[in-house]
């Protein structure tokens, strides 16, 4: 399904594009490339632009957008932190933007870690929605917000992944911002992407996959729907599926009405102690 973004950037100068910068999570020993693609309205990938990247002002490397419409720079490992690069494309370019966030973490390898979806799952809007209507209007689930802190608080790294395209990733980034939610890695689907899955479900065991090639800890997994619940449990997670209750899905998952049963739900059974009872509704 090829999705319309109504969330470009204006522009008074120049014809308007778009960057959407792609976040990572690394341990220490992870070289890594940062990842921009470029876009123009409509989801037309943009080639042969000069993007610059950037860490704390400080130019890092430039690299031109290949017909995918994707730049690429390496850079060396880096103490465990957060660190903000910033993306930008050319000002000698015809187009103009905004510039893209790409949010890296890096971690111990050991360091537990927890999934979670994004729409239904965090976000409370239809996919229409999200496709035609402003932040301010699409509202979360109650105590999302709370409820990431939560796991976070107890010393898990959250990674928020989700099948929406890459073309939303300004927009979802701007709505986590609006409604408070921990500033986190997120990774998102490419509908065009070379060798990305094109079931949801089979996409995000794929991201799963490849986390665990660089952490032994990915312990929770948090979503709505049914290839949710099938991705993470493709890798044994502790799944609480917040979905429809008559679904049928895997029995080992952990059925919930809300984010307050989920945190009940953990609070009666910590890690250590992996019940898969279902809370009743």
């Amino acid at each position: 399904m090829i999705m319309i973004c109504t969330y470009w950037p204006s522009s008074a100068f120049g014809k308007a594009a778009f960057l959407s910068g792609h976040d990572d999570i690394l341990n220490q020993q992870n070289h890594f490339n940062l990842r921009v693609k470029s876009l123009i309205p409509y989801r037309t990938d943009l080639p042969g632009e000069t993007i610059n990247f950037y860490l704390n002002n400080l130019l890092i490397g430039s690299d031109i957008t290949d017909e995918d419409g994707i730049a690429y720079v390496n850079h060396h490992s880096l103490p465990i932190g957060n660190y903000h690069f910033i993306a930008k494309i050319s000002p000698d370019s015809r187009y103009k933007t905004t510039p893209a966030s790409l949010f890296h973490v890096v971690i111990d390898k050991d360091k537990p870690i927890a999934i979670s979806d994004i729409d239904h799952t965090l976000s409370d809007a239809s996919a229409i929605a999200v496709v035609t209507k402003p932040n301010r209007s699409l509202k979360p689930l109650k105590n999302a917000s709370a409820g990431i802190t939560f796991f976070h608080k107890l010393g898990f790294q959250i990674v928020y992944l989700t099948a929406r395209d890459d073309t939303f990733i300004l927009k979802t980034k701007d709505w986590l911002n609006m409604y408070n939610f921990l500033p986190a890695p997120s990774f998102y689907w490419d509908y065009k992407g070379a060798g990305i899955p094109q079931d949801h479900g089979d996409f995000k065991s794929l991201v799963i996959k490849k986390l665990r090639q660089r952490f032994s800890n990915i312990l929770i997994g948090i979503g709505d729907k049914p290839h949710d619940i099938r991705a993470y449990r493709d890798h044994d997670l502790r799944s609480y599926y917040i979905g429809k209750a008559d679904e049928e899905i895997d029995p080992a998952a952990i059925k919930v009405n809300s984010w307050d049963a989920i945190l009940d739900h953990f609070n009666r059974n910590p890690l250590g102690s992996l019940s898969t009872d279902p809370i009743k509704y």
